[in-house]
């Protein structure tokens, strides 16, 4: 993991010196049930927003201690700091420290939202497998009530009892792909949704066995320049690795890291001289901060319409996280940055600069 640069763990240091300051005040409105909205939501979320914008939900876990979780709300780029988040709280004798919504024993305990009720009596899955791409995660879910007009509102109550059963870290790093199906229409043999669990450990170990002596430096590095013109009739230049684009193995690393530098370009859209070396200098640094690290690829930059788009891949997301947390600030002033990590084992976002 690469270290935080100085001005977050800096944030992070006040939020939590600011917390331990009202810690008492905020354990008894919530033990009390005192106006937790004003007396605590209201207080805590703009400190909290000084670190950056996330989701916490509080209660008591006994009946001298409160638990505060934080939570990303499923945004994969911010789980490292998350986790960083709590690493750094202070030990507070009534006060337990949670990263990311933990899964529960559910047992027969349903969830009622609206008019549908959400439980293992109600909820089915199966698996689809994919010749082409073998180790996609691929499921459908089955609620007894699901049709073609409720399908939104049950999707969203599945997703939350998914959510509590499985936890906030599998439910969004575990599947691949999610489709819901009438139980009429059910395509294969329905799997009760107490299997879940066990059937993604299952494919995750098989998975991490697959691929566990799999690196990248097998690969002879080979960039090509790539042109085209957009609709608009502005130039687009790429340069991409192609050998890594047909590696057989990109499943090894399939969190893909997807920044994007927003800039002020010339009449086409592209960078002058100063704003090209400016982005030169940040690139240098993404290196800089990856010497050493093994895990991830750099597959290559797009630059077009005002916009560097830069690719990288990595066997693990926390890498791919703190590579971002530790650039932050790093980029010249005048320049957006953003980024954003997502799973594709099978790199087929990436799939229209693989050509010839």
């Amino acid at each position: 993991m690469i270290a935080l640069n100085e001005a977050l763990k800096s944030d992070i240091a006040n939020f939590w010196k600011w917390f331990a300051e009202n810690e008492q005040e905020f354990f008894n409105v919530i033990k009390n049930q005192d106006d937790i909205p004003e007396k605590f939501f209201n207080k805590l979320s703009p400190e909290l927003d000084k670190v950056e914008k996330l989701f916490f939900l509080a209660g008591m876990c006994g009946e001298e201690m409160a638990e505060l979780i934080i939570t990303p709300d499923g945004n994969v780029p911010k789980i490292v700091l998350v986790e960083e988040l709590i690493a750094a709280a202070p030990s507070l004798p009534n006060w337990r420290f949670t990263a990311m919504k933990p899964a529960h024993d559910m047992g027969e305990n349903a969830i009622r939202m609206g008019d549908y009720e959400y439980c293992q009596a109600n909820i089915w899955f199966y698996a689809i497998e994919h010749d082409s791409h073998p180790d996609v995660v691929d499921i459908v879910l089955v609620h007894e009530d699901l049709n073609k007009e409720n399908e939104s509102e049950i999707a969203n109550g599945t997703f939350i009892y998914l959510d509590n059963y499985l936890g906030e870290m599998r439910m969004v790093t575990a599947i691949d792909n999610v489709a819901f199906k009438p139980k009429e229409e059910a395509e294969a043999e329905l799997i009760p949704i107490t299997k879940l669990d066990a059937y993604l450990v299952w494919r995750e170990k098989e998975f991490l066995q697959k691929y566990e002596n799999t690196e990248s430096t097998e690969v002879e590095e080979s960039f090509s320049q790539l042109s085209a013109e957009l609709p608009n009739g502005n130039p687009l230049m790429a340069i991409m690795n192609m050998n890594i684009l047909k590696w057989e193995n990109k499943a090894s690393h399939p969190w893909i890291l997807s920044i994007e530098i927003k800039y002020e370009g010339n009449d086409s859209g592209m960078p002058n001289e100063d704003t090209l070396n400016q982005i030169y200098a940040f690139e240098d640094k993404l290196d800089e901060l990856l010497k050493g690290e093994s895990g991830s690829v750099y597959i290559g930059r797009e630059t077009a319409d005002n916009t560097r788009t830069i690719f990288y891949a990595f066997h693990d997301f926390r890498l791919a996280g703190s590579l971002m947390l530790a650039a932050k600030g790093e980029l010249a002033e005048g320049m957006e940055l953003s980024c954003d990590i997502y799973k594709d084992k099978y790199w087929l976002s990436l799939d229209r600069y693989n050509v010839g």
